[in-house]
């Protein structure tokens, strides 16, 4: 997804120096026209378009991978409160360590 990412953000800066070099050769009157300033546009709008769903697809699985992470976290913490003998939940705050999980 990083490469995908890299590849639009690149072709978005070829786009943007093919709408520059258009907006020049149309001002100085000079060189062949490669391409008219309507497809350039366009296809800087289609690129910007997926580079905003890959960045949507992205955002998304970070907070997904976020989310198994604690998760993980979570349960680990539970599983060695669970292994501490009786005494020493019998000195704590039951509700403080619940607390402590569920803020997680």
């Amino acid at each position: 997804l990083s490469v995908v990412l890299g590849a639009f953000s690149a072709m978005r800066l070829h786009y943007q120096a093919a709408v520059i070099s258009l907006a020049k050769d149309a001002v100085t009157g000079g060189g062949k026209r490669r391409a008219s300033l309507g497809e350039t546009v366009g296809a800087m709008l289609i690129s910007e378009a997926i580079n905003q769903l890959a960045e949507f697809v992205r955002a998304r699985l970070n907070l997904r991978g976020k989310a198994r992470v604690v998760q993980k976290l979570k349960v680990a913490l539970f599983a060695a409160l669970l292994r501490q003998d009786l005494e020493f939940l019998e000195q704590c705050d039951l509700w403080q360590l619940r607390a402590l999980i569920g803020s997680c």
